[in-house]
């Protein structure tokens, strides 16, 4: 999510999609309350210019996929225009049951490596600012960046640790960054690989996700350049 308010792309998602990630975020995280999960989807849904996809239901049944429950997210997809679908589960999004609408499916690792490749700054802003966010406990840069791969993001952190120099510079001060930032923790510490939902498409708005209840942890998301 911290990467989805940069500008590299754009986030879409649904309320079908708040619903599962909500669900299983609680079935993992039953400390965290509804009160706050349902300040971080709020905050979501405003942070990211015209997150929310709407519409897409009458395209649900004429959908083939493996598992019909996850029909609806590749609905969204198509409806928000999206290019890929990015997910753990590649094998719930098979490239024969994908190609006809021009979408592919793509593992999150690979995803977030190709952001790198496409803006080196702002990835590392981007870590900084997640990393800075960390106070209990506290992350340095190489606990942070192999809690990153362990996570799922071997690519990703790999890559990283190429740029430690720059990850461990001073991020931009306050009056330059968005005023959608909050006090916030690291996704990927608080949710996991929970499986959960969330479909970008094109270049979004600046700002970073609250924290009480974090962001959605990594699942299904579609990307368009």
């Amino acid at each position: 999510m911290q990467l989805a308010t940069t500008g590299l792309f754009r986030a879409h998602w649904t309320d079908d999609i708040h619903d599962e990630w909500i669900r299983n975020l609680k079935a993992n995280r039953p400390d965290l309350s509804d009160a706050a999960l349902a300040r971080t989807r709020e905050l979501m849904d405003r942070v990211v210019d015209d997150a929310r996809v709407t519409g897409y239901e009458s395209l649900i049944e004429g959908l083939d996929l493996p598992d019909p429950d996850d029909r609806h997210v590749l609905a969204a997809a198509l409806r928000a225009g999206a290019d890929a679908i990015v997910t753990f589960n590649l094998k719930d999004f098979p490239e024969a049951a994908l190609a006809p609408y021009d979408v592919e499916a793509i593992h999150p690792d690979a995803f977030v490596s190709y952001q790198c490749d496409l803006a080196q700054a702002t990835v590392c802003e981007a870590v900084r600012l997640i990393r800075g966010r960390l106070h209990d406990p506290p992350y340095d840069i190489d606990a942070y960046l192999t809690h990153l791969a362990a996570s799922g993001y071997p690519a990703t952190a790999e890559t990283l640790r190429g740029w430690r120099n720059f990850l461990l510079r001073q991020a931009y001060p306050p009056c330059l960054r968005s005023t959608y930032e909050w006090a916030s923790i690291d996704p990927i510490r608080t949710f996991g690989n929970v499986p959960g939902r969330f479909a970008p498409v094109c270049p979004g708005t600046p700002g970073t996700l609250p924290s009480d209840a974090g962001t959605p942890g990594p699942g299904d998301m579609a990307y368009a350049d």
